[in-house]
Parts: structure tokens; C-alpha cells; sequence
């Protein structure tokens, strides 16, 4: 048989082993507080990081969205200005009041999609009782054309109404139209004998406007005080 342990070894080993265990207890305490501690620090970096990581990814998707819309704005700008019939019926209604009138349609410059529109606005001119001519481009003073479409009058009354009905009627319906300064008119071809009293308007079509409203109106302005000389 062994050595038998004193009773001041036991009491001395007790007190030892009650001491570990109580450190043991107060180290596993302290290690669960860490593991807590630093458990929560780390869910907050994870959740900065997703934060982050969405935050990258919606201004990603905002962009693509905003390019998106550009593109689809400069496919609008590009894509040839179409006449529906739907058009055609809203703008008979808005310029019947007017039968009669003469309406003399110029294109600068002469392109197909600016042919194509001359001859698809004439139609309801033509089925509200205006009478329709069409010319070309060559026939006109031009150089001061903006694009879009420009609605012109002679000096009188009832064509400076017409002309602004016209106007309010083609932006109604989707296009950019604007009204120019009067025209000064030669009639050398008729010497004012199919319209003594000047019933008549001209609508200039240029190209189709890619660039902002005020741009135009710059031209326009410039334009002022110029005599411009149509011959009908």
C-alpha cells in the first residue's frame, strides 16, 4: 500500500483543486463575455459590410437605370417622327375652324423623313377643308429655318390666328412647333388674286429637334426684325 495522504495534504490539494476550478469558472465566464463581445462586433462589421455591399449595388442599378433612360431618351430624340392616324384625327378636330385657309408646306432639308411628314400633316389640313400646297425646299429663303417646324403668317389677322391655332395644335399632338416673326410676302405668282386678304400660312419642316427647346428659341429670336421673302 501506498503512503497515506495527511489530512494537511488533502486539505492543501482541495484548496488547490477549488482554486482551478473556480479560476476555470471565472476564465470560462470571461471567454463566453469575449466570445459575445467579439461575436457582436463582428455582425456589425458583417452587417456595414452588406450595408456597403447593397448600397454599391443600388447605385450600380441606379446608374444602369439612368443609362438606360438616356438611351431610351436618344433612341426618342433619333427614331423618325411618325404621324398615326390617331394624330391625323386630333389634328383635323383642332384646325377645322378654318376651311378656306391656305396652307403652303415647305421641307428644309429635303430628306425622306421630312417629305414623308410634309405629305402625312397635309392629309388632315386637306380633309378640314384647307387648301393644301406642297413645295420643295428650293422654293423658300431657308437659311433661317430652325428645326423642329415653324408656323409662319402674313400680316393679317385672320392668318395670325390661324398660325397660332396651328402651333398649339402640332405641340398638342407631340411635335415641337414654334411661330416665327410675319413674313413680308412677294405673290408674284398670283398677284394676291386667290387671296386678296392674305388668308394664308406657311409651315417650314426641318429636321426633327435632338437639342433642348431654348436652343431653339435662340434661333428663332435671332431671326427677328429679318425680312424673309416666300414667293407663293
Amino acid at each position: 500500500m501506498g503512503t497515506p495522504i495527511t489530512l494537511s495534504s488533502a486539505n492543501r490539494l482541495y484548496d488547490i483543486a477549488n482554486t482551478l476550478l473556480i479560476l476555470s469558472l471565472v476564465v470560462g465566464v470571461l471567454s463566453t463575455c469575449v466570445i459575445v463581445w467579439m461575436g457582436k462586433i463582428k455582425e456589425d462589421y458583417s452587417n456595414k459590410e452588406i450595408a456597403a455591399t447593397n448600397e454599391r449595388a443600388a447605385t450600380a442599378e441606379a446608374r444602369a437605370a439612368e443609362s438606360m433612360l438616356e438611351l431610351e431618351k436618344l433612341r426618342k430624340e433619333t427614331e423618325p417622327r411618325k404621324v398615326t392616324q390617331e394624330i391625323q384625327n386630333l389634328l383635323q378636330e383642332k384646325i377645322s375652324g378654318y376651311k378656306n385657309h391656305i396652307v403652303s408646306f415647305y421641307v428644309n432639308p429635303s430628306t425622306n423623313e421630312n417629305e414623308w411628314l410634309m405629305r402625312h400633316l397635309a392629309s388632315p389640313f386637306s380633309l378640314s377643308g384647307w387648301k393644301v400646297q406642297m413645295r420643295s425646299g428650293d422654293d423658300a429663303n431657308s437659311h433661317f429655318v430652325p428645326d423642329g417646324i415653324l408656323v409662319m403668317s402674313t400680316p393679317h389677322e385672320k392668318s395670325i390666328k390661324a398660325a397660332k391655332v396651328v402651333t398649339k395644335a402640332l405641340n398638342d399632338v407631340g411635335f415641337y412647333a414654334t411661330t416665327a416673326p410675319l413674313l413680308d410676302i412677294q405673290n408674284n405668282r398670283n398677284n394676291n388674286q386667290d387671296d386678296p386678304q392674305g388668308d394664308r400660312i406657311l409651315i417650314l419642316i426641318g429636321d426633327k429637334p435632338i437639342h433642348k427647346p431654348h436652343v431653339i428659341k435662340e434661333e428663332l429670336r435671332r431671326i427677328k426684325g429679318v425680312s424673309i421673302a416666300i414667293v407663293f
